[in-house]
């Protein structure tokens, strides 16, 4: 089966996105997608982005639209991928790439080539990978010193993000939806808290 979500605003402002209808995939719905969009909206453009377990594509996508400079995806179903990279070419997306891979396992190993201005972290539910992924996150050289990281969750799950090393700039739910945006603990937080936290 296939799905659709519309890209919300920017160059691809409400072009449909197809995507595969699988187990555990969700595409983030408008109403958060949108909420989230306009607390990064200072930081999108010329910033270069990660999306985990990018099903959809959708934010990988929008973050684009938005004038992100390049965006990397990471998703594990090879169907899903194919489906991604078909999008990607009907958009004309040229700064978006994306790798089949555990996601997990690849940031883990993964040599950017620069640090990651922002990361999407939307896991399928049932995997409960959010505190693994969070702090492999803090892997030397991944993260840039003033970087977000998005965290979508259900809102029965709680999660201690000061012990995984993050404070939390905004924070949000919608039906049974749980949103968080993050930013590393570190010299730069109070910054971080005045800009991004606004």
């Amino acid at each position: 089966m296939i799905g659709r979500v519309r890209v919300i605003s920017g160059i691809w402002r409400s072009r449909w996105v197809e995507f595969e209808e699988q187990d555990g995939l969700r595409p983030t719905p408008n109403r958060l997608r949108e909420t989230l969009f306009n607390w990064l909206q200072p930081y999108i453009p010329g910033s270069y982005v990660l999306d985990l377990f990018a099903g959809s594509g959708v934010l990988g996508f929008e973050a684009l639209s938005r004038g992100a400079a390049n965006v990397v995806a990471v998703e594990k179903n090879p169907v899903v991928v194919k489906r991604i990279q078909q999008q990607s070419v009907q958009l004309n997306a040229k700064d978006f790439e994306i790798f089949q891979e555990n996601a997990l396992l690849w940031i883990r190993r993964f040599q950017p080539q620069k640090p990651f201005d922002g990361v999407f972290v939307d896991p399928p539910f049932e995997l409960n990978l959010w505190g693994d992924v969070l702090e492999a996150l803090h892997r030397p050289g991944l993260l840039a010193e003033h970087s977000w990281v998005y965290v979508e969750r259900p809102r029965k799950v709680e999660l201690d993000f000061w012990a995984l090393g993050f404070s939390v700039l905004k924070d949000t739910t919608a039906g049974d939806v749980h949103i968080s945006l993050l930013t590393l603990q570190k010299d730069s937080v109070c910054e971080e808290k005045s800009s991004l936290g606004s």
